[in-house]
């Protein structure tokens, strides 16, 4: 994912945890939240990597509704380039 990107997402993110905040790194704030004892997994916002790879299954998603009326949609990524792992049939990677 592009680094501009990714700063967005992470500066997006952190003001929806603590509006008018200028924290742009959810670093930083699940730090912040994990000191003030709001440390319950539930509450805390995701880490810089789980971040990554829900814009990518995000961005994953929005491509394949565009692409819904085409037959055969060409601009498709390539299976694990969406941010997810390929499985073989017994659960290994």
């Amino acid at each position: 994912m592009a680094e501009l990107a990714q700063e967005a997402a992470e500066q997006f993110v952190c003001s929806l945890y603590l509006p008018n905040t200028k924290m742009s790194e959810v670093g930083e704030l699940r730090w912040l939240f994990f000191k003030q004892k709001q440390a319950l997994s539930e509450k805390l916002p995701p880490t810089k990597a789980a971040l990554q790879q829900a814009v990518l299954r995000a961005h994953y998603q929005a491509m394949m509704w565009e692409n819904d009326k085409t037959a055969s949609p060409q601009s498709l990524p390539q299976k694990g380039m969406d941010g997810r792992k390929m499985m073989s049939q017994n659960g290994s990677q």
